[in-house]
């Protein structure tokens, strides 16, 4: 799994390289679309049918284990790996894994993003309800959101920075002196 997941990788790295934000986003709803919508299900049949064009017999097991997965009669082959781990499974069209492992990397991805958003939420009202500002919180989302690949970022709203911080002046004022600080590259080289 290990040379898929770097091949995939650099598969990313071209597509992100190649694609600008609109055209990464419009994949991405592609993308999730094929997992997702009823299509899919028409097509259940030729998913349940596919395997991986290999001899090996762990990424055979691993492709059937998502099918019986995807049917309700295993476990998640790719239940807690990370989720960048699971974004280059995801977003991997060439062909390196089914459709069925690509669904249930999809599945696992988000069970494990609706539990970080319902961690997020609660942290925000706490922090709200404590201090009356949700600052920290808002920062945790921005670092959340930087560390994406292009290719979920692309699916976020253009303005999403703005309106992250935009309700918190406390936010903002960090972010803006944040802005204003010199980067390493800025300063002034230190003679001795």
């Amino acid at each position: 799994m290990a040379k898929q997941l770097n091949d995939s990788a650099a598969r990313a790295n071209a597509r992100d390289a190649l694609l600008d934000e609109k055209e990464l986003g419009t994949l991405a709803r592609s993308v999730i679309d094929k997992l997702t919508d009823s299509s899919y299900h028409t097509n259940k049949a030729i998913h349940d049918a596919e395997v991986p064009d290999t001899q090996d017999p762990d990424l055979l097991e691993r492709a059937s284990q998502a099918t019986r997965f995807t049917n309700g009669l295993a476990k998640n082959p790719f239940a807690g790996l990370s989720q960048d781990t699971l974004r280059l499974i995801i977003y991997d069209e060439s062909g390196e894994f089914t459709l069925n492992e690509r669904k249930a990397a999809y599945r696992e991805n988000y069970q494990q993003q609706e539990a970080w958003n319902r961690e997020m939420c609660q942290r925000y009202v706490d922090e709200y309800n404590e201090t009356g500002k949700s600052t920290q919180t808002l920062f945790m989302l921005l670092e959340h959101y930087n560390a994406l690949p292009p290719i979920e970022k692309a699916q976020y709203p253009a303005n999403y920075v703005d309106n992250l911080i935009s309700g918190d002046s406390s936010a903002l004022d960090m972010l803006n002196s944040l802005k204003n600080e010199p980067s390493d590259d800025q300063l002034p080289n230190a003679r001795t």
